[in-house]
């Protein structure tokens, strides 16, 4: 507040894949594992 005389608020953002067969190969996961891949990430 005291260097811009307001508040200033931060950004997050994130890119979301799911994991298919070809990625799941790639990271040597287990096709019975299931989830999300953050690929990308930025502020």
């Amino acid at each position: 507040m005291i260097e811009y005389g307001s508040v200033k608020r931060g950004l997050l953002g994130v890119m979301i894949s799911d994991i298919n067969q070809e990625i799941a190969e790639q990271l040597g996961l287990e096709i019975t594992q299931k989830g999300h891949l953050f690929p990308k990430s930025f502020s």
